[in-house]
């Protein structure tokens, strides 16, 4: 489906990867990254690099399910490798060295397979867009411009990350969390809670809690007396 503009627009999700197969092929900063992130989701991961003659080297990183072929590691001259992964992402100086498939029959093999493909900046040989992804404590900020200006997202994560997503904020969600059942017990309206936790990260709580816990946690209670007390009178 197309946006207002004649945009393509694509529907945001997060993929719980555990357990799960994967192939990165290629190398550079944007592979590491995205190799470091799918270990992080517990994804068994394929990292295939070419050598100089031009054949693959492919290392296995994180014990995981082997895949369903006799329990070897995929061979990337063909593509039957692709009915055993869930996702594949590629660079595109893999895709372009490499001589035993084109992008087209790539695509047309993870579509068969109902596998997701990524080829970093290649737009036409994706059907899911990598977005620029920023995490901190439970944090995940994910933000695309569905391939119309990837730069201006990288721009837009590093203005998020040092403006909203501080260490600060990851120590209030965990603060939040841990004590959710003292708010709960008060508050039983979802939208009245979310009313005032945004209060709590507008007051001094968060400068009590740099210092001390217990101090962030008296305070808290303080200004829940008095939200619970508007809310009655209100």
């Amino acid at each position: 489906m197309d946006s207002a503009d004649g945009q393509k627009s694509y529907f945001p999700v997060f993929l719980d990867l555990a357990g799960s197969r994967v192939a990165c092929l290629g190398e550079g900063p944007e592979i590491d990254n995205r190799i470091k992130r799918l270990l992080g989701c517990e994804a068994t991961v394929y990292h295939a690099t070419l050598s100089q003659e031009g054949s693959s080297r492919v290392e296995r990183l994180d014990p995981g399910p082997a895949p369903e072929a006799a329990g070897h590691d995929p061979d990337f001259r063909n593509l039957y490798w692709i009915r055993d992964m869930r996702l594949v992402i590629v660079e595109p100086g893999y895709l372009v060295n490499q001589q035993h498939w084109s992008g087209d029959e790539l695509l047309e093999a993870c579509n068969r397979n109902n596998t997701l493909l990524c080829v970093l900046d290649r737009k036409k040989y994706c059907n899911y867009i990598s977005p620029a992804v920023l995490s901190k404590g439970p944090f995940q900020v994910a933000i695309s411009s569905s391939g119309v200006s990837p730069s201006l997202s990288v721009y837009m994560k590093e203005r998020i990350k040092e403006d909203l997503l501080t260490e600060e904020m990851a120590q209030m969600a965990y603060f939040f969390k841990k004590y959710r059942p003292v708010v709960s017990e008060r508050i039983y309206a979802l939208e009245d809670r979310r009313r005032f936790y945004i209060s709590i990260l507008q007051s001094d709580v968060p400068t009590y809690l740099s210092d001390s816990e217990d101090r962030a946690l008296e305070r808290m209670k303080v200004l829940l007396d008095e939200f619970v007390a508007s809310m009655r009178s209100g």
